[in-house]
């Protein structure tokens, strides 16, 4: 550790300290307050209309979750990503969505409500991302709950907000993660473009902005994060900005356009054909109206890639079947994703997606391999580039990805896959081999809705989609024949939310295990 950093430590662990002092709550009352905003924002994104009205209810909805108004700001079970929607006030677009003053009256209510329920900036409602998402949707949707609000109200509403800007300006620097760091920025830029004679601070917090992004954003436009929907959040928290920047008549600076610029493309890489986007460490559920909305206002227009090699992924369509690829290593949260659900943790090697049409049929196809001892394999959340070989073709008709990964352990992996030109059918091999004997499984989890029933004998699986609901309209009761060569034996399980098919073997030390699957619409 060399001094610098050592210092650097040591000022930050003060830092912290004092932040845990209750004269820390003191320099939060301290400083200016203002009495408005100098420009009026308009937030662009849509609300949910059933769930503004269950709020207009009395029935809070975060992520399909109905939440008591007992336990409204610290509800039982609710995941990370649904309790920063909740403290990150993203619901107040489904309220503004309703149209009328019994909305904005609520929106009002449940903003005193939980500025009388958290004062204590050391919980955490009060981390830094959470924090910056909360300022930022207060300023850009105050015209629809504070603009015709009483002079008490209003009182109430700047002395929090300037209250909590100064806490994030006193922590953001320390923030947990690189992602906090960049939504609490987000907070900090609005409050400058939007309070009396906070505009000059605008030119230092983007030189900090474009630190973070060029700390974040890869060479190819993607999120270090790996997740498709990290990915489209960070996007959209950059058009904010841009638009925020505009509504100020403050210069644009080239980081950001090229930025968003950059990043656009890849949502698209990752967008199947039911238009929302790929499971691979899947953060939370964003619409496809909403995805639509984020590329309109990126402006930039183009066809989806065919890879992104920094970020490590492979895209490859044919005639309406795609397939994704990772070919990069783990995404960020792929085990919290695999236990959220029931799933056991993959090799995080090669997996896939494969949809056809509007229809996901494989939301995720991965390899499970495990010692006799019990112990799993996996491969690193990023790979090295000398550690994958990948090669891709289009011939007669059909479309051919190819992908080998091996590691210092001797354990390989080589991965295959057909998407045919006729019907669509996806054909794979996998090829793997680990240093000692172990057991295997090739896993294609389903989605939710599709059928899976054994072919008589146990010899294959049929999948079918359901006869009505989700598939698109002609596609109903399609389905599948899944026949697999070179394996013991073939599972199917059902879990919570999803089923898998497993493809059971076992390996030899250093000898390679090969098994031929395919997908073969009847």
């Amino acid at each position: 550790m060399t001094i610098k950093s050592f210092l650097d430590n040591l000022w930050r662990f003060f830092r912290q300290v004092w932040r845990n002092s209750v004269l820390y709550r003191f320099t939060l009352m301290g400083g200016v307050t203002p009495k408005h905003l100098t420009v009026m924002p308009t937030d662009p994104w849509p609300g949910d209309l059933y769930a503004g009205k269950l709020l207009l209810e009395g029935k809070f909805m975060i992520s399909n979750q109905v939440i008591p108004m007992t336990e409204l700001w610290m509800p039982k079970e609710l995941g990370f990503h649904a309790l920063a929607d909740l403290h990150g006030f993203t619901w107040l677009r489904d309220l503004r969505v309703q149209g009328d003053n019994s909305a904005r009256r609520l929106a009002r209510q449940l903003i005193a409500n939980w500025i009388d329920r958290n004062q204590d900036w050391r919980l955490y409602p009060w981390q830094v991302g959470i924090t910056g998402h909360r300022v930022a949707n207060w300023i850009g949707l105050y015209d629809f709950f504070c603009s015709s609000a009483d002079d008490s109200f209003r009182g109430l509403f700047f002395r929090e907000i300037a209250r909590q800007v100064r806490h994030l300006t006193y922590s953001w620097m320390d923030a947990p993660t690189s992602l906090d760091r960049l939504f609490a920025l987000k907070g900090i830029i609005y409050s400058a473009a939007t309070f009396p004679g906070e505009n000059n601070q605008l030119t230092a917090l983007l030189l900090h902005l474009e630190k973070e992004i060029q700390s974040q954003i890869l060479s190819d436009g993607g999120h270090e994060s790996r997740c498709p929907q990290t990915h489209l959040v960070v996007l959209r928290d950059l058009i904010d900005i841009r638009a925020m920047l505009r509504l100020t008549h403050h210069e644009i600076p080239s980081f950001l356009q090229e930025s968003i610029s950059k990043m656009a493309p890849i949502v698209r890489l990752f967008r199947h054909g039911d238009g929302e986007l790929a499971f691979l460490g899947k953060g939370q559920h964003i619409p496809s109206p909403v995805i639509d909305m984020v590329l309109s206002l990126a402006d930039v227009r183009g066809r989806p890639p065919e890879r992104a090699l920094v970020l490590g992924f492979e895209r490859c369509v044919n005639k309406n079947s795609l397939v994704l690829l990772n070919v990069g290593g783990r995404a960020e949260n792929a085990q919290s994703v695999a236990q959220s659900m029931d799933l056991e943790e993959g090799t995080g090697s090669l997996n896939f997606e494969w949809s056809v049409g509007r229809n996901r049929l494989v939301i995720q196809g991965d390899l499970l391999l495990q010692t006799l001892e019990g112990v799993h394999f996996q491969v690193p959340s990023r790979l090295d580039p000398a550690s994958m070989q990948l090669h891709r073709a289009y011939q007669e008709g059909h479309a051919f990805l190819d992908a080998a990964f091996s590691d210092a352990l001797s354990f390989s992996h080589r991965r295959q896959l057909y998407l045919t030109g006729d019907k669509p059918s996806l054909r794979g091999e996998d090829i793997i081999q680990a240093p000692c004997e172990a057991i295997y499984g090739i896993r294609f989890v389903l989605d939710s809705e599709i059928e899976a029933t054994f072919i008589s004998g146990k010899r294959g699986v049929m999948v079918r989609l359901p006869a009505n609901g989700k598939p698109t309209k002609g596609q109903e009761g399609q389905q599948w024949r899944l026949i697999a060569s070179g394996v013991e034996e073939i599972l199917c399980e059902h879990y919570a939310t999803s089923q898998a098919i497993l493809l059971l073997g076992r390996t030899k030390p250093g000898q390679l295990s090969s098994v031929q699957w395919a997908f073969c619409q009847d």
